[in-house]
């Protein structure tokens, strides 16, 4: 069992002393099939691609394990893992081509799966798609007319009703 704490610094960021032996107990963790070891290491592996001096070789091999981990997750159920992938569509990051379609589809089954934070990305991306003051020529993207019922200001109400019954608050609540 992986005791997280050890290998963090009082900030909560991962020591660079114990960075290796931290990605080795995750892939051990995402071999055996902990889905969270799965996420957690693509999310780990992400940080090495953001870095300056990763190469562009060494970039398309991060590329390929963040696939793997993140979307084995999501298949068995990782609504974070969902999001990452979502998110990553959303912003064209780690080899996914930007895509918000795509980022709509991964957002709403990271919902469904349980991710609370998906229904603000979906308020987010439903805005983008429907808010009538947008121009038609200046719109990012469409969904298409069966993608969903709701519209942005229901998935915003939607997403502030699950984030109180959970005791959290909104995102944009914050400030």
């Amino acid at each position: 069992r992986c005791r997280c704490t050890d290998y963090k610094d009082p900030d909560g960021h991962l020591l660079d002393s114990k960075r290796d032996e931290y990605l080795r107990l995750l892939h051990e963790g995402a071999e055996a099939g902990s889905s969270e070891m799965m996420q957690r290491l693509g999310y780990q592996l992400t940080l090495e691609y953001n870095e300056e001096d990763t190469t562009d070789e060494r970039r398309a091999e991060l590329e390929t394990e963040i696939h793997k981990w993140w979307e084995r997750a999501s298949q068995l159920g990782s609504g974070d893992a969902t999001q990452d992938i979502a998110f990553a569509y959303f912003n064209g990051q780690y080899g996914y081509e930007r895509n918000n379609l795509e980022a709509w589809k991964h957002y709403n089954k990271s919902a469904m799966q349980g991710n609370n934070d998906a229904y603000y990305y979906l308020a987010t991306l439903a805005y983008l798609a429907w808010d009538e003051s947008i121009a038609d020529e200046e719109r990012e993207f469409r969904l298409p007319p069966d993608a969903s019922p709701l519209t942005a200001s229901e998935w915003d109400t939607l997403g502030h009703i699950i984030y109180e019954a959970n005791d959290m608050t909104w995102p944009d609540d914050e400030n």
